[in-house]
């Protein structure tokens, strides 16, 4: 059967919008091409960014990607996805998250892929539908990090996914779908669908993070018909993971507003990995940032996703 994870959620018209960028400076440009017809034509779009628009026959998808200045000479670094939410688009996402600023000091690559635009729902969002092309996400990312472990200095064993909204619906499919490839997950403001609950079978252990509103009226933490509660998806990945230690604590109320929130942690779980859970108190469908239009919220997301993700690789935690 289809899997729309856009479902119901086409609604949510401002979670990954905005940016405004110059025209590409088409002066660099490559073309790279698989065994399976997939070509990346890419080029220049900043002095630290790179377009790339990947076609298959009559599809077209795109993706940029962000490049910390002086990497080149360093070995093997990790790779984030960040996906954009229902509607957005993967320069708003890039806007708003505020991973190049900690990816210039943690060095890492991050790249940004534009979902889809679906006419009946007139909005951007994620599929996974089975083909063997480029309109399925799943095969879609598979061809990104084949491409980008050809032409970038990647460490294939710390790669991560975060996303907002529908995009973090869309990095739970990753960790069910593409475990062998995603190290660890970040979603915010958005749960595991039903769908995904349903037939997850990762075959390795996997660390979780997840970031959401206490009061977000849009993708509900207590879930509905279409997607399980905050609480349901962590306990899914804890008791996946075989983790036999809880613990749950505050967050210090850092912008002095009345309001703080709870984290709280799976661990001691095989391969020394984690599953954490920070519910917002007083907080809708948002990005939490302290970077992005001047927001002051208690914890910025992108910093603190980092910090989680860091520890670990495919293998778990790193020794």
């Amino acid at each position: 059967m289809k899997f729309l994870i856009f479902i119901i959620f086409f609604l949510i018209s401002c979670s990954g919008s905005g940016g405004s960028y110059s025209d590409l400076d088409n002066t660099q440009e490559s073309a790279v091409s698989d065994s399976n017809f997939v070509n990346f034509n890419c080029s220049a779009y900043s002095s630290n960014i790179d377009y790339c628009q990947i076609t298959q026959n009559s599809l077209i998808r795109e993706i940029y990607l962000y490049k910390p200045s002086n990497i080149s000479s360093l070995s093997a670094v990790p790779l984030l996805f960040s996906f954009h939410g229902g509607g957005g688009t993967a320069l708003g996402n890039f806007s708003y998250t505020g991973f190049n600023e900690i990816a210039d000091s943690e060095k890492f690559y991050v790249i940004y892929p534009q979902g889809q635009f679906f006419q009946d729902k007139s909005s951007t969002g994620w599929i996974f539908n089975n083909n063997n092309n480029i309109s399925d996400d799943l095969f879609f990312i598979n061809k990104v990090i084949d491409w980008v472990d050809t032409n970038y200095n990647v460490n294939l064993d710390r790669i991560y996914s975060s996303g907002f909204s529908v995009g973090a619906i869309m990095s739970y499919d990753l960790a069910c779908k593409l475990s062998n490839r995603i190290a660890a997950v970040a979603p915010v403001g958005g749960t595991m669908s039903t769908d995904t609950f349903d037939s997850c079978r990762p075959e390795i252990s996997k660390s979780v993070v997840h970031i959401h509103g206490a009061n977000d009226s849009i993708l509900d933490p207590s879930g509905n018909q279409f997607i399980k509660s905050v609480a349901e998806s962590i306990d899914f990945w804890a008791n996946f993971n075989q983790c036999s230690s809880f613990t749950t604590s505050n967050i210090q109320d850092n912008n002095l507003d009345g309001s703080s929130g709870t984290i709280n942690l799976h661990f001691n779980c095989n391969n020394q990995v984690s599953v954490s859970s920070v519910l917002l108190e007083n907080y809708g469908h948002d990005w939490p940032s302290s970077r992005y239009q001047n927001k002051n919220d208690d914890i910025d997301s992108a910093s603190y996703i980092w910090n989680f993700l860091k520890k670990y690789d495919l293998n778990g935690l790193i020794q």
